[in-house]
């Protein structure tokens, strides 16, 4: 717009990064993710909030739909598109799209490669002098 800031007409496509439905930490066994009963309740509600949003927002910008830690996909990198029997309403709009985490999309003549942030999580975890703040930037050098 005249005053610097972009206007909404300027937003030509929606990455979303992961964790979609809630961000809370989920416990893990061999055999994947183990929801508790109350994080199941709130994920089961989330989604069906999340699927009436998506499908209106869908109409106005073209959204991708990347799976994080803590949505219903596999937990190992890379992560498969959410199913989309998740989003019942959703998934009837073309302008949505179930992606993969890490994902790569070409918006006009830029080309994204992204992640939900799982491995600058780990970084940040399992090491010493990486602070998450800036680690996204490191990752670019190495």
């Amino acid at each position: 717009g005249d005053d610097g800031w972009p206007n909404a007409t300027d937003i030509v496509r929606l990455v979303i990064c992961g964790d979609t439905f809630f961000r809370e930490k989920i416990a893990y066994n061999i055999s994947g993710k183990i929801f508790s009963d109350a994080q199941q309740a709130n994920l089961s509600i989330s989604m069906h909030e999340t699927d009436s949003f998506l499908a209106q927002l869908a109409l106005t910008v073209p959204i991708d739909l990347m799976p994080g830690d803590s949505d219903p996909s596999n937990h190992m990198i890379p992560q498969q598109p959410i199913k989309s029997v998740f989003f019942p309403k959703a998934t009837f709009v073309d302008s949505i799209h179930f992606c993969s985490n890490p994902h790569e999309a070409l918006v006009g003549e830029c080309l994204l490669l992204g992640t939900s942030g799982q491995n600058i999580d780990n970084l940040d975890q399992y090491t010493n002098q990486f602070k998450a703040t800036n680690g996204s930037e490191s990752t670019k050098s190495w």
